[in-house]
């Protein structure tokens, strides 16, 4: 995942990926790489993800905000 292995993301408090088209797979890349996210509060309220993985997100993240989903 390029975002993952950027050099700028250390340097980031905040990621809003809010009101995109980021799906189950997107938020799997998040999870499997979550030690480059957990300085931030992602936002990926408004995607499309499944509860299961939004529920996956808040577990691992202390402050990330998946709001509510759109439907598929």
């Amino acid at each position: 995942m390029a975002l993952a292995e950027s050099r700028f993301l250390p340097s980031l408090k905040s990621l809003d990926l809010s009101f995109g088209a980021m799906t189950d797979a997107g938020a799997q890349a998040i999870l499997d790489h979550a030690e480059a996210f957990t300085h931030m509060h992602p936002n990926l309220a408004r995607n499309t993800n499944s509860q299961a993985l939004a529920t996956e997100l808040s577990k691992r993240f202390k402050r990330i905000d998946v709001g509510s989903q759109k439907e598929r």
